[in-house]
């Protein structure tokens, strides 16, 4: 059952950066069935460039503030300084500088 969110930080170049958020249940262990909306919210000069969730047939758009999860998992890819912040419902919300 989905507990949290976790970020990785996949790749982090001059300009842009990769996060990984996966939908994670109480022990850590991936949750692949959660199909979760993820709201995204940045502070400072930080800007979403583009989000993505592997799903083929999604029609969600790649430019948006929002991504649902597909087998547990999306991605963000951005640039700037600030603050990220990852949220669902019934969930904490998860910070990464």
């Amino acid at each position: 059952m989905p507990e949290k969110l976790r970020i990785f930080r996949d790749y982090s170049g001059k300009e842009l950066t990769f996060y990984r958020i996966e939908v994670v249940d109480k022990d850590g262990n991936l949750c692949p069935r959660a199909a979760l909306p993820i709201f995204l919210k940045t502070t400072g000069t930080l800007q979403i460039l583009g989000v993505d969730n592997g799903l083929q047939t999604s029609t969600e758009r790649f430019q948006a503030d929002r991504i649902t999860t597909f087998n547990g998992k999306a991605l963000v890819v951005v640039r700037g300084k600030g603050t990220l912040t990852v949220q669902t419902y019934d969930m904490p919300a998860v910070d990464i500088e």
